[in-house]
């Protein structure tokens, strides 16, 4: 709302107006100035993402059923999105930094990154992708310590998703994430969503991120 005029909505009022594809918010949108604070706010609503996590998707053994770039509804894209993130912690300092605190969430692993799914010691038929989550155990032996998002507990998995949604360059500004301490013990979760928090605040955008 601004005022008595009313931007968008999903009431019986707003269903039939104008292009059924593009939405009233669009329609309203050409009519307001470039610099208008309203402005900026149905483009981030245009881009407003709600994300129900599921855990075979999140392993890359199921295929994602909405895709979207860098991460799909369901979960799916953290194996080439993590790959984007490491490849900018030499120039983005914050990129570092969330790679840093993510290492430190998982603590069983001494490196996380991606790897063609042809490089990894998998089934076929297990994966979805053709690149795979991959960490590095320092207390297993070497050469048999290399293991995939397929053996990775549920909690790593959503500490890089979630390191994905903050430091990613083509992260919707405004999201939903459903389930997010899904996998995880209490303590844990608050402790995670702490860190994601500040992991958003520190962007230095007008970022929203809504967890339940």
């Amino acid at each position: 709302m601004r005022g008595k005029i009313k931007l968008a909505g999903r009431g019986s009022s707003m269903r039939n107006a104008g292009n059924k594809e593009a939405g009233p918010a669009a329609l309203r949108a050409v009519e307001l100035e470039p610099d208008d604070v309203a402005l900026a706010m149905l483009r981030r609503l245009r881009r407003f993402v709600i994300y129900s996590l599921t855990t075979p998707v999140l392993r890359g053994v199921s295929p994602e059923t909405q895709p979207r770039e860098p991460l799909g509804f369901s979960g799916c894209g953290p194996r080439e999105a993590v790959h984007t993130i490491l490849t900018r912690r030499k120039s983005d300092i914050r990129a570092k930094e969330i790679c840093h605190e993510s290492l430190q969430w998982i603590s069983w692993a001494k490196l996380f990154g991606s790897a063609p799914f042809a490089s990894m010691p998998l089934s076929p038929s297990a994966s979805a992708s053709p690149r795979v989550i991959r960490f590095t155990d320092p207390f297993m032996a070497e050469g048999r310590n290399v293991l995939s998002g397929y053996d990775a507990s549920e909690g790593a998995l959503l500490v890089l998703f979630l390191a994905v949604i903050a430091g990613h360059p083509s992260a919707p500004a405004m999201v939903a994430i459903d389930n997010a301490d899904h996998g995880l013990n209490p303590g844990l979760a608050m402790q995670l969503m702490a860190a994601f928090s500040r992991w958003i605040a520190a962007s230095g955008q007008q970022r929203a991120s809504f967890c339940s």
